[in-house]
């Protein structure tokens, strides 16, 4: 909002001195060309341009800054997001992959760029692709949290694991994303806690970025919450 009025009043001041100077053009036709009023004019143009330089440049400053902090703020929060001790990945709202980190590439068994625009059901069990596909479209509808037990594809083998499904916001995109955290049934040493490390992290990047539900709600999510704080791991 503050952008566009500034683009505003450049704009009008800008209007001001291009009807100035189409005067000075016109002066000469109209028998009104004294040297005296023209150099005063023109020297009066000239401090209309100084100042609204001098405040272009400062505005430019404070927008400077202000990015730069948002940029330090971005890298942290994709720093805390990669090295996650669990999955997590970002789809999109046709459900392709935005962003993974760290966990939940070694949980598929492949890189960061492999699993990147490729759509999420293909690394599930054929049987467990349709029950995502609803509980994805139930997100984007109805803003809740889903989550239902699914077969992760690793290197061809399943995996059992616990999926839950929430949208945020964040400030980088126009439209929500649809975060995934899976949990494997299969019990491995972890950190406890993880789980609650996920909600605060998406909590975070709502408050950057615009409202979103928490990882808070449903039967099912408190099944995994309960995996996560007992020792299962991503």
């Amino acid at each position: 909002m503050a952008t566009a009025e500034a683009t505003a009043d450049f704009d009008r001041e800008l209007g001001s001195i291009y009807s100035r100077l189409l005067e000075f053009r016109d002066a000469p036709a109209a028998g009104h060309g004294d040297p005296g009023a023209v150099v005063q004019a023109l020297e009066a143009a000239a401090d209309q341009l100084r100042g609204l330089h001098d405040g272009l440049t400062s505005r430019a400053a404070g927008l400077a800054a202000r990015q730069t902090s948002v940029d330090r703020e971005r890298h942290l929060m994709r720093a805390v997001f990669r090295d996650l001790p669990f999955a997590v990945l970002l789809l999109d709202r046709d459900g392709r992959v935005r962003r993974s980190n760290c966990r939940a590439n070694d949980l598929l068994g492949v890189s960061a760029d492999y699993v990147s625009g490729k759509p999420f059901a293909v690394f599930l069990d054929v049987a467990d692709r349709s029950s995502f596909r609803i509980r994805l479209s139930m997100v984007l509808r109805q803003g809740e949290e889903q989550s239902l037990s699914a077969g992760l594809l690793r290197n061809g083998r399943r995996v059992p694991t616990r999926l839950a499904l929430t949208a945020v916001e964040l400030a980088s995109d126009p439209r929500p994303l649809i975060a995934v955290v899976a949990v494997p049934d299969a019990t491995e040493p972890s950190t406890a806690g993880g789980f609650t490390a996920a909600e605060e992290l998406l909590a975070s990047a709502s408050a950057a970025g615009g409202s979103a539900p928490p990882l808070q709600t449903g039967p099912d999510s408190d099944e995994i919450r309960s995996q996560a704080r007992g020792g299962d791991t991503v």
